[in-house]
């Protein structure tokens, strides 16, 4: 059987390590950009923080998650606005504690 890493299993293993090692490269805040099946009809593309990217059901792989930099460049800034999550979108993980997910 394949087992394939989750967009919500790699932003709990980022934010893990940093609390483990408090280097201040990424937190629940850092914008990051969540996708699955690019290139298929049931593609799913999404743009917000960390903490709302992981309240989303991505759905089936494969996935992929892209951090984004600080300092976003205006044109990209403008495009990624289009996949921002949206409020309806979550499903409530993002405000639960790790340790109380099942």
């Amino acid at each position: 059987m394949e087992h394939y890493m989750q967009v919500n299993t790699a932003i709990d293993q980022l934010l893990e390590v940093e609390a483990e090692k408090q280097q201040g490269v990424v937190s629940a805040d850092s914008l990051a950009v969540g996708m699955a099946r690019l290139g298929q009809p049931s593609q799913m593309i999404a743009f917000g923080s960390l903490a709302e990217l992981r309240g989303l059901d991505f759905g089936a792989p494969l996935h992929c998650l892209a951090l984004c930099a600080s300092d976003i460049n205006p044109v990209e800034s403008e495009i990624l606005e289009n996949f921002r999550v949206r409020p309806e979108q979550l499903t409530g993980s993002e405000d639960r504690p790790r340790d109380q997910e099942a």
